[in-house]
């Protein structure tokens, strides 16, 4: 499953057509990723991946920042 986020002070959009800077860092979004996480281990999902269109620092640190956030949670 691939997992990505959005600013919270972003609107909430159903199309693709989203701006480049719309986009947080897994866990630091208006998505709530713990939900999500439980959520989808319950019915199976075994693999997660970050997803980064775009991210609002260096690539590497927004990977890490993620992936910080990702593991605080246990999962």
């Amino acid at each position: 499953m691939h997992l990505k986020n959005m600013l919270k002070s972003e609107p909430v959009r159903l199309d693709k057509r989203i701006a480049r800077t719309s986009f947080a860092e897994v866990g630091n979004g208006r998505v709530g990723i713990r939900a999500v996480l439980g959520a989808a281990t319950a019915n199976g999902v075994k693999h997660f991946f970050v997803k980064q269109r775009q991210t609002p620092g260096p690539p590497i640190d927004s990977l890490k920042i993620s992936f910080a956030n990702l593991k605080r949670l246990n999962f």
